[in-house]
């Protein structure tokens, strides 16, 4: 909250800017007209966030996203922008924004004498002015929105009083989006087959490299998902894509780490593989082992001038038994 001090030096400013100080009864101009203001302590800092949470101090934009830190404020042509404005403004995708004023009663400013340079300037209704229908509409805001590149500021009505929605309200909605669609593919491998019967025919061989791959993958696995919704009024954009998929051979914590990899033609399945393919392993010991494929996907999300991304893994497990063939020499 600014003080009255604050304020009418805000007041001041704005009513300044487009020559009423020296009208009595003056109105500021509309939304659709300049109005150029000169914050307080205005900065154009680009810098990225790195430790700073993007809204912080600044109503209703707490806490970064849930992925790699905070989320990153950006300008329509990418470039990277402080998420936090001056006067306790917020980054809206297009200006830093804030509510000027609250309601009817507080949009009328009274001057006194101690606010002014000199006397002669009356009070300044600004939600007759900046209120659709003037004082008929009694519920809404006043927001006040500053030009990063110091250009007119804009002052204008909205319905609602809540600012842009923060980097961990976005991040949470992009992962509730897409992750109820992602899932973990199916786990290929040949010789044999996860889960198989006794039968000896669904086993995997000591010696011979057992491929991996990613059976019948799904959205975001097999290529990119991206879907669309609004979050408080703001368009968020997410899109989900694979990592790598890292399989778990069970044997002693050795770990392959692959993308989608490929079955096996016949002809390679004809003939043991050398040199190994590059998303198999070899067992060097006959057992019963728990394969398990962890997949590693990203989800990537804009809105509302921000982006950032969220990791998300789902994982598959299943047992796998690798038998030995014994060869008899009959001399």
């Amino acid at each position: 909250m600014l003080t009255r001090s604050a304020t009418m030096s805000l007041v001041w400013g704005t009513l300044a800017s487009i020559g009423l100080l020296a009208c009595a009864g003056g109105q500021p101009a509309r939304a659709d007209e300049t109005a150029q203001v000169t914050p307080s302590n205005s900065s154009t800092s680009e810098t990225q966030l790195t430790d700073t949470v993007p809204g912080d101090n600044a109503a209703g934009a707490t806490g970064g996203g849930t992925g790699n830190g905070p989320g990153i404020c950006s300008r329509a042509d990418g470039r990277i922008i402080d998420c936090n404005g001056p006067d306790n403004t917020v980054w809206n995708g297009s200006c830093w924004e804030r509510v000027f004023f609250d309601s009817p009663a507080a949009a009328l400013v009274h001057f006194n004498d101690g606010d002014l340079p000199y006397a002669g300037a009356d009070d300044t209704d600004f939600w007759a002015y900046y209120a659709p229908g003037g004082h008929a509409t009694t519920t809404g805001v006043i927001v006040i929105c500053y030009d990063p590149d110091g250009g007119p500021t804009r002052v204008f009505w909205r319905e609602s009083a809540a600012p842009p929605p923060s980097a961990a309200q976005l991040a949470a909605a992009a992962e509730l989006l897409l992750k109820v669609r992602l899932t973990a593919p199916g786990i290929g491998l040949f010789p044999g087959r996860l889960d198989g019967d006794d039968s000896g025919d669904d086993d995997g061989l000591v010696g011979w490299p057992t491929w991996f791959w990613a059976d019948a993958p799904g959205d975001g696995v097999a290529g990119p998902l991206t879907l669309s919704t609004s979050v408080n009024g703001y368009t968020l954009r997410a899109t989900a894509s694979l990592d790598d998929i890292v399989y778990d051979t069970g044997d002693d914590g050795h770990t392959v780490t692959c993308h989608l990899g490929h079955e096996p033609t016949a002809a390679e399945k004809a003939q043991r593989a050398d040199p190994p393919p590059p998303c198999s392993w070899t067992y060097s010991q006959r057992g019963d082992y728990t394969v398990t494929a962890t997949t590693h996907l990203t989800i990537a999300w804009t809105g509302a001038g921000r982006s950032g991304t969220v990791p998300v893994t789902v994982s598959r497990s299943g047992h796998y038994h690798v038998g030995e063939i014994q060869v008899l020499v009959i001399p």
